[in-house]
């Protein structure tokens, strides 16, 4: 493939493309036409006790910098990336979900001072209603989902806690990161190291990642961890496809067994003789002449 991307003996001079008026093909325009992987799309969950960096990390997967003020998320939001696993030729798209457990109230002043000094206010019975907020409580954040990725802060315990009682909910196969968000503050922490050996030993598809959103440690882990859900996702594809083959295996036995059972070679024989005499022929000669029609 990469012999393909190098210069020609044989290609054109850049003057003679010039006086023709053609550009030479892009890399990527190349890459678009030899792409032969297939096209697959994931989806992967944040979820967390607030404030332990859920919006951080969803920043930090579309490769923004590090937001210092804490704003807490109002509502579920969500991204889609492009991602590929290893080298391969496969498209991936990875949608993202920031998932908040319950919407806030819009907290949006509705009275804003203008540049000019001046207060503006908002006539909210004139302003149509605003459209309602939404959280884990009003959509099934887990429909479709291929992977989870649980925030956790050890300085508070509560936050693993909630993360453990999000992975007993999930099969025992599912995907799971457990973040341990804040590494650059890991003299607070209270949760133990056998802590979260324990946890794991309990729930064997949990994989920890040390992370600091701060400083954006951890997020090559991140990064291959979406590998698992994706194999899996792959996997149970593969499996649907061969099951599918099977059944129509088993059909494509059954009807040509069918077909063999109803031949009847003297039942042949009259219709090859029937065909030759209808056409003027006669006696063996006739009959070997003929053949089947179309045959």
């Amino acid at each position: 493939m990469l012999s393909f991307f190098r210069k020609k003996k044989n290609q054109p001079p850049e003057d003679e493309l010039k006086r023709k008026n053609l550009k030479p093909a892009s890399n990527q325009l190349v890459r678009n036409f030899h792409t032969t992987g297939a096209h697959y799309a994931m989806k992967i969950i944040i979820r967390g006790e607030r404030n332990t960096g859920k919006t951080q990390l969803f920043n930090r997967l579309q490769e923004e910098p590090f937001r210092s003020e804490y704003k807490p998320t109002q509502q579920l939001q969500c991204v889609s990336i492009d991602w590929n696993y290893r080298t391969s030729d496969d498209l991936v798209k990875v949608e993202i979900w920031d998932v908040v457990d319950k919407a806030g109230p819009d907290e949006t002043p509705t009275d804003e001072v203008g540049f000019s000094g001046r207060v503006e206010v908002n006539d909210k019975r004139s302003a149509p209603p605003a459209a309602p907020l939404v959280d884990a409580v009003s959509v099934d954040v887990y429909k479709n989902t291929h992977g989870v990725i649980l925030m956790c802060d050890l300085s508070r315990r509560w936050t693993l806690e909630y993360c453990e009682r999000e992975i007993e909910s999930l099969p025992s196969n599912f995907p799971v990161a457990l973040m341990l968000n804040y590494q650059d503050l890991k003299d607070r922490f209270i949760v133990t190291d056998a802590e979260i050996e324990a946890l794991v030993a309990r729930h064997p598809n949990t994989t920890v990642i040390p992370c600091c959103m701060r400083d954006g440690f951890g997020l090559q882990a991140v990064r291959l961890f979406f590998n698992v859900p994706f194999l899996m996702m792959k996997y149970q594809i593969l499996q649907r496809q061969l099951e599918r083959m099977r059944t129509e295996m088993d059909g494509a036995v059954s009807e040509v067994r069918l077909v063999a059972a109803e031949l009847d070679y003297s039942g042949f024989r009259k219709w090859l003789g029937g065909g030759a005499a209808g056409r003027g022929g006669g006696g063996r000669g006739g009959a070997g002449g003929g053949g089947a029609p179309g045959g």
